[in-house]
């Protein structure tokens, strides 16, 4: 089975989310959306192609609302690069 291996910028973007939802959200929606975005990842476990291809060579995105999230598929893992709310330049 395929691995999820989080960059350190996937690690911090997510801490930046919880801490944002932990800010201007009560903790249930904070847990939700955390919980929302890791399960998305781990689901790439067992279908590593199924995200859309990525705006960059190589790299493949899946979607949570509002979220992108960019990975890349090498052999037997999934590396999740970064975390960007949709409306977000990048």
């Amino acid at each position: 089975m395929t691995k999820v291996r989080w960059t350190r910028n996937a690690i911090k973007d997510l801490e930046r989310i919880r801490l944002f939802l932990e800010e201007t959200a009560d903790s249930e929606v904070m847990l939700s959306e955390a919980k929302r975005i890791w399960d998305s990842c781990q689901r790439l476990r067992q279908f590593p192609e199924s995200g859309r291809p990525g705006r960059i060579a190589f790299t493949r995105e899946v979607i949570v609302s509002p979220y992108v999230i960019p990975y890349r598929v090498k052999k037997s893992v999934v590396e999740v690069l970064n975390i960007f709310h949709s409306a977000q330049k990048r």
